[in-house]
């Protein structure tokens, strides 16, 4: 019994009545919020919610027409070889903006397999080169070669060490 009333007087002393109350009560509005019933939260004046803002437009018209233009032309850079970063420093616009732009407007962004030239990888195939060695001088995988190659209509034969025409 004495124990009970030790560890009673130890409570009282770090928590008194007046402060376990207070602490319920936040509780209890916590436990509102989680379960969502800001219903009656919102009708106490406990909290209001904040007003809908009018849809946010970020560009006219023209200034649209101008930003796929742009990236127009830093696309037409890479598939003619370019790395993203040194199409962007050539058109004038910071890489991270062209990203923003086209995940914005829908524009699709050319991937490192449409990149590869074809024309280039054939070239070097029939002066004998195997396609380990173009992936290598071209700094692409072979995977990506062969998947370029089969877009244009070619295939590799790896016996004749040759780029052949489906």
């Amino acid at each position: 019994m004495h124990e009970l009333s030790a560890s009673n007087q130890l409570l009282e002393k770090h928590l008194p009545d007046a402060e376990f109350d207070r602490l319920v009560k936040g509780q209890k509005l916590l436990h509102d919020c989680k379960q969502g019933n800001f219903d009656k939260l919102r009708d106490m004046g406990l909290i209001k919610f904040p007003k809908k803002r009018k849809e946010y437009t970020l560009t006219s018209p023209e200034k649209e027409k101008e930003i796929r233009e742009k990236c127009a032309e830093v696309n037409q850079l890479r598939e003619d070889g370019m790395m993203a970063a040194q199409a962007c420093k050539h058109a004038g616009v910071p890489y991270q903006t062209y990203a923003d732009w086209c995940s914005r407007f829908d524009i699709e962004i050319p991937s490192r397999k449409r990149m590869v030239q074809v024309k280039r990888v054939i070239e070097l195939i029939n002066e004998g080169n195997r396609i380990s060695k173009v992936a290598q001088k071209l700094h692409h995988s072979i995977y990506s070669i062969n998947y370029a190659l089969a877009d244009k209509g070619y295939k590799y034969n790896k016996n004749k060490v040759e780029v052949v025409k489906l």
